[in-house]
């Protein structure tokens, strides 16, 4: 009966140590569990809100500035559509015009002499021919 009596010991260890390792997984925390009543956020509520104001903040300057970018390409658009009418009329210019000619209307003289020439600046130069 002393063999009997030791075998039963060592199985009833085994199966409190099994009892024991199936506890300590089965039942979870109780913090865990539990909700939280107190009025105060968890440190998780406050992540999650930090996060949420962070990207809310990121996506309203990330369409600011897109918004931004497609006034400004508008605007570039106009530009070059301007230089395009006026490179073609330039084009249309230079293609009409009679070669070995200066570009502008130029009035003769009637008495083929010059007596005054006026710059650009309003100044009149006289200079006397002899």
């Amino acid at each position: 009966m002393g063999g009997q009596g030791n075998q039963f010991q060592q199985r009833n260890q085994f199966n409190q140590g099994h009892k024991q390792y199936n506890n300590n997984f089965q039942q979870p925390n109780a913090s865990l569990v539990q909700p939280n009543t107190s009025k105060q956020p968890s440190e998780l509520e406050l992540a999650l809100q930090k996060l949420t104001l962070s990207t809310t903040t990121f996506i309203d300057g990330t369409n600011n500035f897109l918004n931004e970018t497609k006034a400004t390409l508008k605007k570039q658009e106009a530009s070059i559509r301007n230089l395009e009418v006026q490179v073609g009329q330039i084009a249309k210019q230079l293609t009409e015009r009679s070669p070995n000619t200066f570009p502008s209307n130029t009035i003769t003289n009637p008495k083929e002499e010059c007596k005054v020439i006026q710059l650009r600046s309003g100044k009149k130069v006289e200079k006397k021919i002899e």
